[in-house]
């Protein structure tokens, strides 16, 4: 069809995301300015070749993906490569970023280098948006005892 462009999920919901205001608040508080990069990835494409995507642009930018077990779209919001910071080891070969997101969801922050770069940097892990409203609005909505909110992502059988 003449006139359309083919779009993936995660650039849909991140254009939905930042088309309302409290979504661009979201980000906001969390570095993302207008105007900032916002790299779309799906959760097998390798680290290295998102984070060449990043090295594109000459400033930070965000990463977004969508999980594949919550559906939930999740953003890194990434430096670019520094000689401020101490050089680390390279990530490992074959590494996929939705492990790389998950490591820095677990930490809040990595301190990282891939094969580009002669410098490492920074990637800090957005909270997700509605983790912890959505268990008090379900409790609300439904009339069930609320527990306590749990980390995003964290196992069922954890809190057994």
């Amino acid at each position: 069809m003449p006139g359309r462009v083919a779009r993936s999920r995660t650039a849909q919901r991140v254009s939905e995301l930042i088309g309302t205001r409290h979504g661009r608040q979201y980000l906001q508080q969390h570095g993302w300015m207008p105007g900032m990069p916002v790299i779309m990835t799906g959760p097998r494409e390798p680290l290295d070749d998102v984070m060449g995507l990043v090295s594109v642009h000459e400033g930070p930018s965000l990463v977004a993906m969508i999980d594949p077990i919550s559906d939930q779209l999740r953003f890194l919001h990434v430096s670019l490569p520094t000689p401020v910071l101490q050089v680390v080891g390279l990530e490992a070969p074959g590494t996929i970023i939705s492990s790389f997101f998950d490591r820095a969801r677990r930490s809040g922050s990595v301190t990282f280098r891939v094969k580009y770069w002669p410098y490492s940097a920074v990637a800090h892990a957005l909270p997700p948006r509605f983790a912890q409203p959505l268990v008090a609005l379900t409790a609300a909505t439904t009339g069930a005892q609320m527990v306590e909110p749990q980390p995003f992502g964290a196992s069922l059988s954890a809190r057994s």
